[in-house]
């Protein structure tokens, strides 16, 4: 009888005889491995009680107030309406980009926007064009950035009566939401920014109604629909403005009386009644 069949048959052999399936021959898991295991299991279940807490958190941030900052031209209703916003939204729900691009396409003279939350509040801030002023083109009439970008369109001027009325350099074409093109697209406009800047600080933009710019060296403007004032170049205008205040100061201010004041030469000053055949400029 051979070694194999004497294992086969006697059962002591047979025990001392190694196996696979001893648990003592068993690879033990990695302790680091488990370690790591039970990090991630953890990690997890935080997470899923995380996202079941705010689940029953969030809907009680809900807006209670909505503010709205900047404004002059529109009123708050007007913007809040415009963004599509209500009191009683969640605020984390909110979808501020989608209110923001409502607003620029509702409210045109609005520069720019942009909507701030709190827990139970949003805050709106806007910042409008400033000085906007208004044209006539082709019978139609065109609210005007400072940068000549048209903004609005409309068939009665009384839709911008709130704006400054301007004679332009000729135009040549004109869309709303792009820069007008003007028929000299090589001319310097600069003068035309530059004299409602200066009126603004000097604090006679307000009493402006129109203004005509259509020539470089031959500017006017027209005070309270009562006085025209020949500026011409736009140059020396401390001294200019200077010197319609003395004038007016002497003539007792802007009374019903119309009249033109004369200071495109600063060294001839003039103030006459206006003609009866003479109309002022925008009438």
């Amino acid at each position: 009888m051979n070694q194999q069949t004497i294992a086969s048959t006697n059962p002591r052999v047979r025990r001392e005889m190694p196996s696979n399936d001893n648990p003592m021959n068993r690879k033990k898991p990695d302790p680091a491995l488990l370690r790591l295991l039970r990090g991630v299991i953890l990690i997890v279940s935080g997470a899923i009680a995380l996202v079941g807490l705010l689940l029953l958190i969030l809907p009680m941030f809900r807006v209670k107030e909505i503010k709205v900052e900047g404004n002059s031209y529109y009123t708050s209703q007007q913007i809040i309406e415009a963004s599509g916003l209500k009191v009683g939204q969640e605020v984390l729900a909110l979808d501020t980009e989608t209110g923001i691009d409502s607003i620029y396409e509702n409210c045109k003279y609005v520069k720019s926007a942009r909507i701030l939350r709190t827990p139970f509040s949003v805050r709106i801030e806007v910042t409008e064009f400033d000085n906007v002023m208004y044209t006539e083109f082709n019978g139609k009439y065109y609210s005007l950035s400072r940068d000549f970008r048209v903004l609005q369109e409309s068939a009665d001027a009384a839709a911008f009566a709130d704006f400054l009325s301007v004679e332009l350099p000729e135009i040549a074409a004109l869309a709303v939401g792009a820069e007008l093109r003007f028929s000299n697209p090589d001319a310097d406009l600069s003068y035309i920014n530059e004299l409602i800047d200066v009126l603004e600080k000097n604090g006679t933009l307000a009493s402006v109604t129109s203004l005509d710019v259509s020539q470089k060296y031959s500017v006017s403007y027209v005070m309270d629909n009562t006085c025209r004032v020949e500026f011409g170049k736009v140059g020396d205008t401390a001294v200019k403005l200077s010197l319609i205040g003395e004038i007016l100061s002497r003539k007792g201010g802007i009374g019903e009386t119309l009249a033109v004041i004369d200071v495109s030469d600063p060294q001839k000053p003039t103030y006459r009644p206006l003609g009866s055949t003479e109309v002022l400029l925008g009438n």
